[in-house]
């Protein structure tokens, strides 16, 4: 392929593998304008669908002028393959670009960036085309911190049957990055792509994507549909708090709840960025002040009424109206944590001991009981295994389980010594904490 001339184009090195197809560096034979060149793989050329997905993707590209998405110079269609000539630019992917950091992208730097990136997609959707597979290695960042989004091979173009490759129960896009609605399958739009970009702007800031630890692709896909995201202050510290309430927002399983465009994004991420003082209103009113009358030394103040007095009946009043509702607050919140606690299928009513010395060190999962859990603790257990880390904690108590799931379970535990039909007295505020956190996760 090295050598070969495609319209004024010439091929001169490989810049790039994919599944479907090689890029390459080009460069026109009179005034020297470098390109990329996209060629599909000759072992797919006589693939019905894997052609029509090329040229799906020259349909799409041919629909956008952004500055933040690379731009098709032409498509060729030969009998010796399929030619795709584009925007060449020299940058580095998002993937590439967090392998080389030895510390985290600084916030400020990482919501710039991911505000162009929002910008170039909020163009793609106002012109009705969903990329469906965003991900950090399709985002390029130039040495001056411009973005260009590329690899609309799998886009849709809404209302365009023609270019409609795939129908309503066929996943597309890449796994770790998918929407809820991508892993179901079901009808989607823009607001996939929006999710996709939270996942993306996650990874921008911590360096990792949040579905990496996942060993199965049903792990992942059980994830995506059911349980946030692992929370960013978890790792990152409370300097992310306003861009991780950002991110919840946009990788809402619900679509209703997302953004519902790229513009709203953009907005959530600028509302804690101080705005400038407007230097004209503040010399204005500088000018004002310097040009009030001043009053003359001599001049009797007017005189100044004096407020009344507020009642001190009024004030007990007040005060005691907010005890109450503290006293109130207080047993209703006292209440509700009662029912956080109990095991399955029983009443808690008793009091009593540890079962036996040393059950707190047995079980599957003993830190339970040992220290308070985070999210990263229980975030990647089955609900088998949250119901286990749960019940173990009652277990060790020598609680008598009505279930006969875990009496059954736990019968077969030769550490287990069943006492007491009631132990809530006997948890410890770890182990409560512990408890509900885990119901949290539990489904």
């Amino acid at each position: 392929m090295i050598g070969k001339q495609l319209l004024n184009y010439e091929i001169k090195s490989l810049i790039g593998e994919g599944g479907m197809g090689n890029v390459y560096l080009g460069e026109h034979v009179s005034i020297g304008r470098k390109v990329a060149i996209k060629v599909l793989l000759p072992e797919l050329a006589s693939n019905d669908e894997i052609r029509n997905r090329f040229k799906n993707e020259a349909s799409v590209m041919a629909h956008l002028q952004h500055p933040g998405i690379v731009a098709l110079h032409d498509y060729l269609d030969q009998d010796d393959g399929l030619y795709l000539i584009m925007e060449y630019v020299e940058g580095i992917e998002f993937t590439d670009l967090l392998k080389s950091l030895t510390e985290p992208l600084p916030i400020d730097r990482a919501k710039e960036i991911m505000k162009k990136v929002l910008s170039a997609f909020a163009y793609a959707h106002k012109n009705k085309i969903v990329h469906r597979d965003v991900k950090p290695s399709n985002i390029l960042l130039t040495k001056d911190d411009e973005v260009k989004v590329l690899d609309f091979g799998i886009a849709k173009l809404l209302g365009d049957t023609q270019f409609n490759l795939t129908k309503t129960g066929t996943q597309v896009g890449t796994v770790y990055y998918m929407s809820p609605e991508q892993v179901q399958a079901t009808e989607l739009d823009h607001r996939s792509d929006i999710y996709s970009l939270g996942v993306t702007f996650y990874e921008l800031l911590a360096g990792f994507c949040p579905y990496k630890s996942m060993t199965s692709e049903y792990e992942i896909y059980n994830k995506i549909v059911r349980d946030p995201l692992l929370p960013l202050t978890d790792t990152m510290g409370a300097a992310y708090n306003q861009v991780w309430e950002v991110i919840k927002k946009a990788t809402e399983k619900e679509v209703d709840r997302r953004f519902q465009n790229c513009d709203e994004f953009i907005v959530a991420l600028e509302a804690e960025v101080l705005k400038p003082v407007d230097e004209k209103k503040t010399v204005q009113a500088e000018k004002e002040v310097k040009a009030a009358p001043k009053r003359a030394q001599n001049q009797t103040p007017a005189p100044v009424t004096e407020p009344k007095k507020k009642s001190k009946a009024a004030l007990f009043v007040i005060l005691g109206i907010v005890i109450i509702v503290l006293i109130v607050t207080a047993v209703i919140t006292s209440g509700e944590e009662e029912t956080v606690y109990e095991p399955d299928n029983t009443e808690v009513n008793n009091d009593g001991d540890l079962a036996q010395d040393g059950a707190y060190l047995e079980g599957r999962f003993p830190e339970a009981s040992e220290r308070r859990l985070s999210s990263r603790d229980v975030q990647s257990l089955s609900n088998e295994e949250l119901g286990i880390m749960r019940n173990e904690i009652f277990a060790r108590h020598g609680y008598i389980f009505n279930s006969n799931k875990w009496s059954n379970y736990f019968g077969r535990q030769d550490w287990y010594s069943p006492q007491y039909s009631g132990v809530d007295g006997m948890l410890t505020q770890i182990e409560k904490s512990n408890i509900s956190l885990i119901k949290k996760y539990e489904y």
